[in-house]
């Protein structure tokens, strides 16, 4: 989560597409063999079409609207079960979706935005939602942009970055200390929430400079909540907040996608130099997320030249590890720790 997905895997091994060109919107559903399962028109059209796929939920944030009457934003949340049927449509709120989680229930919990979390009942019926505790930090604004992840105390987690337009000891390049007041983005960098089950707020604070800004994140039945930041690095935390390990390969240009299973045993999708090759690599690590300790590594078998772009995993039903690429590469390994031979399947590009 974090950034539109047009592409998604559910646990079937199953992939869920979104057709948008503006005018018409679709979303289409692939069987592991790559043949088409059904095709579902998306209701509430607009500009901004987000996928989320949850196990094997299907969700779809059908962007956003102008309200012609008031002028605002409409944004539109609609559930699709496994044949393709819109089983609720929640809505409108007031700013384009996020993330998106479930808890055991199937209760989902979604941000937008701006500083909002919220839950949506099976039903498709908001049960609350809440803001950010920006106030704390003195900033004007937050945006959420991590997360929600939901823990097996029923506890709902995500991470804003805070901004700040005062006035204070801090400068951006090029202007004159104390001359008038300036716009200071990320001065108070990231910042995690976790709220109770009834949306109250249970604790928050800092998670530290710039560089500690949370990519993807991932909860186990263990209770340890596992970030992946933007410096390279995995954090395993227990109780929310609480250091135990850190992963890291010096060689690791960007991570890509990071994934628990039920094993509480972490797959990392990341590109890196030097490592096997001369040039840049696509792998996959897997991470025991109770010591940290790195248990498998292997590399994907793409072009070198597709190896810097985003990736994703998933696991099927039968064990198995899914790697897609957004070049169209599709892989499927496994199951177990030591990785066997890929099966690709289309759709697909070279070898």
């Amino acid at each position: 989560t974090g950034h539109k997905k047009y592409a998604r895997l559910d646990t079937f091994g199953n992939y869920y597409f979104l057709f948008n060109n503006g005018y018409s919107h679709r979303l289409y559903s692939y069987d592991t063999s790559g043949e088409e399962r059904w095709i579902s028109q998306i209701p509430e059209l607009g500009a901004g079409v987000q996928l989320g796929v949850i196990g094997r939920n299907v969700y779809v944030n059908s962007g956003y609207q102008i309200l012609p009457d008031v002028g605002g934003i409409a944004v539109y949340i609609s559930a699709f079960s496994t044949t393709g049927d819109v089983s609720w449509t929640a809505g409108p709120f007031d700013h384009e979706v996020q993330g998106m989680a479930e808890d055991t229930g199937g209760n989902l919990y979604f941000r937008d935005n701006k500083e909002n979390l919220y839950k949506v009942n099976t039903n498709g019926e908001v049960e609350w939602s809440t803001q950010m505790p920006s106030h704390e930090y003195s900033c004007n604004d937050a945006y959420t942009k991590k997360g929600p992840i939901v823990g097996v105390d029923g506890r709902v987690w995500a991470y804003t970055k805070l901004w700040s337009n005062e006035t204070g000891p801090e400068y951006l390049p090029g202007d004159t200390p104390g001359s008038t007041t300036k716009y200071y983005p990320h001065r108070n960098g990231p910042v995690y929430i976790v709220t109770n089950s009834d949306g109250t707020n249970y604790k928050y604070d800092k998670f530290g400079n710039d560089d500690k800004t949370p990519n993807f994140v991932c909860y186990g039945s263990n209770g340890m909540l596992c970030v992946a930041f933007k410096d390279k690095a995995v954090t395993g935390f227990s109780d929310w907040d609480q250091e135990e390990w850190t992963w890291q390969r010096s060689e690791t240009e960007y991570i890509y996608d990071m994934v628990m299973d039920d094993n509480n045993l972490i797959y990392i999708a990341f590109s890196a130099w030097g490592i096997q090759t001369m040039g840049l690599g696509s792998y996959i690590a897997v991470i025991d997320s109770t010591t940290g300790q790195e248990l498998s590594f292997k590399k994907v078998d793409i072009p070198e030249e597709w190896a810097g772009v985003n990736s994703e995993l998933a696991f099927g039903n039968d064990g198995t590890l899914i790697y897609l690429n957004a070049a169209g590469y599709l892989k499927v390994y496994g199951p177990g720790l030591i990785f066997g031979p890929a099966m690709t399947i289309k759709p697909v590009r070279g070898n």
